[in-house]
């Protein structure tokens, strides 16, 4: 037995207990401060990490360019619609009102070009056929219609001498219209045109100009070596170039040999569109493969507006009262430039009588049931030349997917 006397000394419990406590508590200690300098040390890691990460890359999107070009037949203001244009009172003309129902279509495009057939001479009275003397008023309603450029090369632009065909150049450039297939002798005769960051080029021809001949260098005449030559001028400045072709036998609907061959070697001449004018009444179209590159040809657009009816008796002037407006997008993006959204829209001039005053006025053919003015023999006759037009252009090809 141990006996705890004066002389022996007492355990001292309570120490024993501080010294483990504080052990214990100098462990613990480091080993938060452990896990601390761990988790800071992890979080740093992370940070640097991120901080060495790539950024993420910017996707370029592609840019697309789009213009939207209509182009419109032959105008031909015989006498009747100069009458009917007449103010009265040596007031002049105004043929303000002949283009008013398809003149939203006409505005609504980027670019839109239309044949003026005739001249016009500074003091000569204005005349119909076969010598077209037109007003210059004339302009002024189809610059207010939407158009922008106006073709010259036509066999009637010389119909009232040098001082009706300068004078007509004259008149389209005071309204700053464009102009394409004549000009001065030091012009090239092309239109040039930018919408929407395209580039694109109208080029005009005339077959000939009924036998009274032009100053020379101020009429492009169809000249297969001068129109391969211009087309590589154009290209050398545009992204996109059309041509247009005024030849043919007149009121002829089927397509000629001649045709073909021409407006086909227009377009492998690198051609992007090639348009026909001249024969007074539509004919239809194609889409043609130029060494893989899919050009549209119209052979014939047909009048757009004129006095002409046909004369179902004789079998004479058929289709001479209907015609043709081409509307297409041109795209621009990164594999090139090409056509889309291509559309044919068959047009009828409608004519009826407004008290002692006969009006003229452009509709569409699948609008004509609308017109009150319209007999039902018309509405009936406008019916049948629409599903018969339509069923002649076949643009599948340039539908946008």
């Amino acid at each position: 037995m141990v006996v705890y006397g004066q002389t022996g000394t007492a355990p001292n419990i309570g120490g024993v207990i501080v010294k483990k406590l504080t052990k214990t508590l100098c462990f613990s200690f480091i080993f938060i401060f452990l896990l601390s300098s761990c988790d800071s040390l992890s979080k740093k890691n992370v940070k640097d990490v991120k901080g060495t990460e790539t950024p993420p890359q910017e996707v370029k999107v592609e840019e697309v360019k789009k213009a939207k070009v209509t182009i419109a037949g032959d105008i031909m203001f015989h006498d009747g619609l100069i009458q009917s244009a007449y103010l009265g009172n040596n007031k002049g003309y105004d043929f303000h009102y002949m283009f008013e129902d398809i003149k939203p279509r006409i505005i609504n495009s980027d670019v839109a070009a239309v044949c003026l057939e005739g001249s016009m001479h500074p003091t000569w009275k204005p005349t119909g056929y076969p010598c077209f003397n037109t007003p210059a008023s004339a302009l002024d309603a189809l610059k207010d219609t939407g158009f922008d450029i106006i073709s010259m090369a036509n066999n009637h632009v010389m119909d009232t001498g040098k001082a009706g065909f300068y004078n007509y150049l004259d008149e389209i450039k005071k309204r700053n219209l464009l102009v394409t297939g004549a000009g001065l002798p030091e012009d090239d005769k092309i239109a040039y045109i930018e919408k929407n960051g395209i580039k694109m080029a109208l080029i005009a021809y005339t077959y000939g100009t009924n036998g009274i001949p032009a100053p020379e260098g101020t009429v492009n005449y169809i000249d297969e070596e001068k129109i391969k030559n211009d087309i590589i001028k154009a290209k050398g400045k545009c992204d996109f170039v059309m041509v247009w072709l005024h030849m043919g036998n007149e009121y002829v609907r089927k397509v000629e040999d001649e045709q073909y061959r021409l407006y086909r070697e227009v377009a492998d001449m690198g051609a992007d569109m090639v348009i026909g004018s001249h024969p007074h009444v539509p004919k239809k179209s194609e889409v043609y493969d130029s060494n893989g590159r899919k050009v549209w040809i119209i052979y014939s657009l047909g009048n757009f507006l004129s006095a002409q009816r046909p004369k179902e008796a004789e079998k004479t002037y058929l289709y001479t009262d209907v015609g043709l407006i081409a509307d297409f997008t041109v795209v621009k993006d990164k594999d090139g430039v090409h056509i889309e959204d291509a559309d044919i829209t068959p047009i009828y001039d409608l004519k009826y009588r407004e008290g002692n005053r006969i009006i003229y006025r452009i509709v569409e053919c699948s609008k004509i049931n609308d017109y009150k003015e319209a007999t039902q023999e018309q509405k009936n006759y406008v019916n049948k030349k629409y599903n018969e037009l339509i069923g002649e252009h076949d643009m599948s090809v340039f539908k946008h997917n």
